[in-house]
């Protein structure tokens, strides 16, 4: 189960960044690195807004967010039971 936790955590982190970037990317927003550095020229603008893509993609998003926090909390909770 600890594994399991693990690699979860290990894949969400990378799958939440993709996908809001991606959900950006298909709605069209400047995504600003830091504020600062304009992420939009990579994609060559290949970026055309999808309500359907933009939808399954914030779901994504919204689900693997949902998804790390409890993964968190399970990872907390059991290092607190094996600690005491």
């Amino acid at each position: 189960m600890a594994k399991l936790v693990q690699y979860g955590l290990y894949a969400l982190m990378i799958w939440i960044p993709l996908t809001g970037y991606l959900t950006a990317r298909f709605h069209e927003l400047s995504v600003m690195a830091y504020g600062s550095f304009d992420l939009s020229i990579i994609s060559n603008g290949a970026g055309v807004y999808s309500a359907e893509i933009f939808d399954t993609l914030r779901l994504g998003h919204e689900i693997g967010t949902k998804l790390i926090t409890l993964l968190l909390v399970m990872h907390i909770r059991a290092s607190f039971y094996h600690n005491w």
